[in-house]
């Protein structure tokens, strides 16, 4: 049996060309690639079509110029090539060679059908569309968010006819974002920050793999430029010794599976730097350096058949040691997106672990290009791949008359986050977003079953409907059937009982049917909630902050809020705005939320051997109930109690002052301070706040301060009633994105 061996070296150059800095091909350079790189697929009649078109379209844009100096024609070419890349169809690749032509020149739609047809000028009419709604689009500084996901929302409509039409526009960004140097800071930062939130998980839940990656390089390059060239230097720092580790690996891996008799192609590659990134986080978060990373290196066996893929596992843990948790079956279980793989990572002595992708030619095809592969045939109408885009369906049937935050989150939990797939009793299974529960389970399979449901077992065993749930779980609901509808607990986001929006909005309509004095009262009650939890005072807010949400007047607000039509993260997200308003972009000073300190001082606490005597908590070391403690015996306050390894206490020299203390049991809440240490990003605060609202507890005093390596410090002070839940919030907060490590104070 004869092995392929794609040599290493090869796979890192591709992988890094995007960031090499080259000059921009001349349009003659750029034909002349272009026509090289479509004879790969496309017959020599259908490449004569392509050069008439691209000689039309250089006509329309004689005399212009981008930004970057360079003839514009250099645009539509390069857009081109990335999609001939993609192997794309040849109307699609005509649409992309035109697709600025109706908008900066002067061609009209009549024109382009004239000369080249009704599907090429239907495409290219539809990308205009896309062009001239993010032209028209202005972002308010107060919620840049929403403009870009009405963006995103006119894209997928613009999409609905034809899949094509977003691989296109994936490959116009992909080309903006390589020449975004020109364009002035704010407009670099606001487009790489679309292209990191909509573009990059787009190119993902399409399955183009190839944009997916470079759209998240280049994106990272320009919103973490320091750490960016970090790892920059880093991989390139190593980067002979990796291609030598990439050929000796790739050679073992081949010989091995010669020697089993098994056809295969084996190649190697490195992982991109954004991913790097992810996992330097992670590491960092466990308390590892990042110099320890070694599996950067990734393996690629591609075979003929699924029988293949499982015989080439058994070969590759036969002949390395598999590294626990890392194997993934995803041939079993595909991603939302199609893919289809099977992933291990296994230990090499010298190189260290590093990870091997296991797939068929088919398999291999459509990892790379994703819906590519098969849209340039009929577009969303052809049946047999319908499943592949039957999310943008889904999507486009959730159109609210406005973009609003319920909006945002059924984009980025409903459809662009990873999934689980769960079953029935009866074995059908289910496809649900990460972090659904049992209830969003229930509301997936009729809206009745969710307003009735009382109960779940996961594998068997009672749940509470907040569970999250796990691939491969089985669900069955418990019904109420005397149960007079959904409860108003299951809104509200601190609960966790729903995470997806199909489920809220059904909750919702439920309640929007009910009478407007018990929807405002509960309203009003949800907000002074809000309001506590955040430590807010009525004077924080503005006379028309429910004008700001769409709001007549308040009455009006607490009715929404009460019925749903206003959700509970919505009005958290403007309440805590408020807060990152009050510390501003570097926080350097101390936020007082809500001082309720002295009122803990003297309780809980039992002095041994004594009784009326002032006891006082040592603000130095904050102890907590489960801390071990000690008195203090002061000249005038009475006893100050420390944690025993407090080092303020320790400084004091007079033992005999000492004396014996311990907790009682109380209702009593005390405070206890964290320090969080985290890669700054926009909505950091936000999101960290929101584990303390989810958990109940309350902040009472945030202060942060950004350094110039990116990283942030905060410090927190919250209440808690003891070290067990104090505990267990720590742990919370230290899964929050980018956060690196969380410690208590002192």
């Amino acid at each position: 049996m004869k092995t392929k061996r794609i040599w290493a070296k090869q796979v890192v150059d591709d992988d890094l060309a995007v960031f090499k800095g080259e000059k921009e091909p001349s349009p003659i350079e750029g034909t002349a690639l272009l026509s090289e790189e479509v004879a790969a697929y496309l017959p020599s009649g259908k490449i004569k079509l392509l050069l008439d078109t691209l000689e039309f379209a250089k006509d329309a844009h004689s005399g212009q110029k981008r930004l970057t100096g360079d003839d514009y024609i250099t645009h539509p070419i390069a857009v081109t090539r990335i999609l001939a890349n993609l192997k794309m169809d040849l109307a699609t690749l005509q649409a992309a060679l035109l697709h600025d032509v109706v908008e900066d020149c002067d061609v009209t739609l009549s024109t382009i059908e004239k000369h080249f047809g009704t599907e090429v000028a239907q495409l290219v009419d539809s990308a205009t569309k896309v062009s001239e709604i993010q032209s028209r689009i202005s972002i308010p500084k107060s919620e840049p968010i929403n403009a870009e996901w009405e963006t995103v929302r006119k894209l997928l409509t613009a999409t609905a006819e034809d899949i094509r039409v977003i691989i296109m526009k994936l490959a116009d960004r992909l080309h903006n974002m390589e020449t975004l140097a020109v364009l002035p800071e704010d407009r670099r930062i606001a487009m790489a920050r679309e292209t990191r939130d909509i573009y990059a998980p787009l190119a993902e839940r399409l399955g183009t793999w190839r944009l997916r990656w470079r759209l998240e390089d280049l994106s990272f390059r320009w919103l973490e430029p320091t750490l960016y060239d970090d790892i920059a230097k880093i991989v390139a720092a190593r980067r002979e010794e990796r291609e030598i580790s990439l050929v000796e690996l790739t050679n073992a891996v081949a010989d091995a599976l010669e020697l089993a008799e098994i056809n295969s192609k084996v190649s190697g590659r490195v992982k991109n730097l954004f991913s790097i990134y992810e996992k330097r986080v992670r590491y960092e978060s466990d308390g590892r350096k990042f110099d320890e990373i070694n599996d950067l290196l990734a393996v690629r066996v591609v075979v003929e058949n699924i029988s293949d893929c499982y015989a080439v596992l058994g070969v590759i843990h036969s002949n390395w040691q598999p590294v626990p948790g890392t194997f993934d079956d995803y041939i079993a279980t595909p991603r939302r997106s199609g893919y289809r793989s099977l992933h291990t990572s296994v230990a090499e002595a010298e190189t260290g672990p590093f990870e091997v992708q296991i797939r068929t030619k088919e398999m291999d095809e459509s990892a790379e290009f994703g819906v590519a592969a098969h849209a340039g045939y009929k577009g969303l109408q052809d049946p047999k791949h319908d499943a592949d885009w039957s999310w943008i369906r889904k999507l486009l049937s959730f159109q609210p008359d406005d973009i609003d935050d319920d909006y945002v989150e059924a984009l980025k939990t409903d459809f662009l986050s990873d999934q689980v797939y769960v079953s029935t009793p009866k074995g059908e299974v289910l496809e649900l977003p990460a972090g659904a529960t049992p209830l969003d389970f229930a509301y997936r399979i009729h809206t009745d079953l969710g307003h009735t449901c009382s109960g779940a077992r996961v594998n068997g065993h009672i749940v509470t409907l907040s569970t999250q749930l796990q691939n491969g779980d089985t669900v069955e609901i418990i019904r109420n059937r005397q149960r007079n509808g959904p409860s108003r607990d299951w809104i509200d986001s601190t609960k966790g009982f729903l995470s997806t929006s199909h489920a809220k909005q059904k909750v919702r309509q439920w309640f929007r049917q009910q009478s407007r004095a018990e929807n405002k009262n509960y309203g009003e009650d949800l907000y002074a909630r809000a309001m506590r939890r955040l430590g807010l005072e009525e004077g924080d807010i503005s006379d028309g902050f429910h004008q700001n949400l769409g709001y007549v007047s308040l009455e009006d607000m607490f009715a929404a809020l009460g019925a749903g039509t206003l959700s509970q993260d919505r009005l958290n997200n403007r309440l805590a705005n408020l807060i990152d308003a009050k510390l501003g972009t570097v926080r350097s000073s101390a936020v007082p939320i809500q001082d309720n300190r002295d009122r803990v001082s003297d309780a809980g606490i039992r002095v041994l051997g004594a009784t009326g005597i002032a006891v006082n908590i040592a603000k130095c070391c904050a102890p907590i109930p489960g801390d071990v403690i000690v008195g203090y015996i002061t000249h005038s306050r009475g006893v100050t109690v420390h944690r025993t390894g407090c080092s303020n206490l320790a400084k004091r020299a007079d033992s005999t002052r000492l004396v014996e203390c311990d907790w009682v049991i109380s209702d009593e809440v005390y405070a206890a301070q964290a320090t969080i240490e985290a890669w700054d990003r926009t909505a950091l605060i936000n999101d960290l706040t929101t584990v303390l609202a989810v958990a109940d507890l309350n902040l009472i005093e945030i202060n942060s301060g950004v350094h110039q390596d990116r990283k942030v410090l905060i410090s927190l002070t919250i209440e808690t009633k003891g070290g067990e839940e104090f505990s267990n919030v720590l742990s919370k907060l230290e899964q929050v994105r980018g956060v690196i490590g969380v410690r208590r104070k002192n």
